[in-house]
């Protein structure tokens, strides 16, 4: 790589998730999540896209493989790493109030 060439990283938040009525979060998207994920699909497809990583959590799964429909020949991989680091106990929660 040269030195002036330059990368950039996106980062990007899952689409929303589906909660059941008992309020226990099942991690798949909703509809509107995954409508979520067809929008960031067509802001991305302007840009380059050399590979697409995400958590192992299925809504972060789910939101990438949305993705990477439209990017069939970018690489996507999965990465434990990134999953959080404290689990959501309670949707919506503000932990810093």
């Amino acid at each position: 790589m040269r030195l002036e060439e330059k990368k950039q990283l996106i980062l990007v938040r899952h689409g929303q998730y589906r909660i059941t009525t008992n309020g226990v979060e099942d991690g798949s998207l909703s509809e509107l999540g995954i409508l979520q994920a067809r929008f960031l699909t067509r802001f991305l497809s302007e840009l380059p896209i050399d590979s697409i990583v995400s958590s192992t959590m299925v809504r972060a799964i789910e939101t990438a493989k949305v993705v990477s429909e439209k990017f069939p020949d970018v690489k996507y991989e999965q990465d434990e790493d990134l999953c959080e680091v404290i689990p959501t106990i309670f949707p919506g929660l503000d932990l810093d109030a």
